[in-house]
């Protein structure tokens, strides 16, 4: 083999040893480049699922708001229904509360009578 094939072999395997090191490079550094990725499609889907969370929590408060919102409507009903019994109780109260006291003024009246009626027959 002559020089001149001897320098021109090194250099070709000085190239072919550069050529090998910056595919290892590239390999290497895409297998970093794979990592990454994959942990970064970990986050990912660990966001959507903690977003899922939230919005499954904010349904839930939407639905117990719309139940809340719902049973103080019905309280609200009741208590209306509740104010117009009491009136009506207070009327009755009234109207009863007079009626009692037309029938002692009536009934004093009739024992006023009575004695007076009474009297005259004594007198």
């Amino acid at each position: 083999m002559s020089l001149k094939t001897g320098c021109k072999k090194n250099e070709l395997l000085h190239t072919l040893h550069l050529e090998n090191s910056k595919v290892e490079d590239i390999i290497s550094e895409t297998e970093v480049l794979e990592k990454t990725r994959v942990e970064l499609e970990n986050q990912v889907i660990e966001k959507q699922k903690r977003i899922k969370a939230e919005i499954h929590a904010i349904e839930e408060l939407k639905q117990s708001k719309m139940k809340t919102l719902a049973e103080n409507e019905v309280m609200k009903e009741q208590t209306r229904m509740l104010n117009s019994q009491l009136e009506k109780y207070a009327e009755l109260k009234k109207k009863r509360d007079s009626m009692f006291k037309d029938v002692l003024n009536h009934k004093g009246n009739v024992q006023k009578m009575n004695i007076m009626s009474y009297l005259k027959i004594l007198i």
